[in-house]
């Protein structure tokens, strides 16, 4: 059986929970200045790698990629708000220690949420697998 999915893609996977473990590790205890640093450069990296998967849909000639990249862009407004408004509700509130709650609640669940888009890729992933097993059989 051919791969199905591209090991690349799973080895980029792999180096981006890697990086994950490293940043958690790294800069628990960082003061301040070296945090910011780290925020900028992941967000650098972030809107690079945001404007590449952009890219990769928008010149897929695949309509089910043009579906893909039309709900990102779905999703991807609804976060941009969803900033917004936080930002709105954070200003609005004088509480440092409020908004530290309100960070680390969101990343609770901006962490629940990656673990349930690896489990839907992990699904996509087996089922594209299912479906080369079973064009095999035919072929066969």
């Amino acid at each position: 059986m051919n791969d199905v999915i591209n090991p690349v893609k799973l080895k980029e996977l792999e180096d981006k929970v890697d990086q994950f473990h490293h940043y958690m590790v790294c800069y628990k205890n960082a003061d301040q200045n070296e945090l910011k640093e780290q925020l900028d450069s992941l967000n650098k990296v972030i809107l690079e790698e945001d404007q590449q998967l952009k890219q990769k849909l928008h010149y897929s000639k695949s309509e089910v990629a043009f579906r893909i990249g039309m709900a990102y862009e779905e999703v991807e407004n609804i976060i941009r708000d969803l900033k917004k408004d936080l930002k709105r509700m954070s200003e609005a509130s004088s509480l440092d220690e409020f908004d530290a709650e309100k960070a680390a609640l969101l990343a609770e669940y901006m962490m629940d949420f990656a673990m349930q888009t690896s489990d839907y890729a992990l699904l996509s992933v087996m089922k594209a697998n299912d479906a080369q097993l079973r064009l095999e059989e035919k072929e066969a």
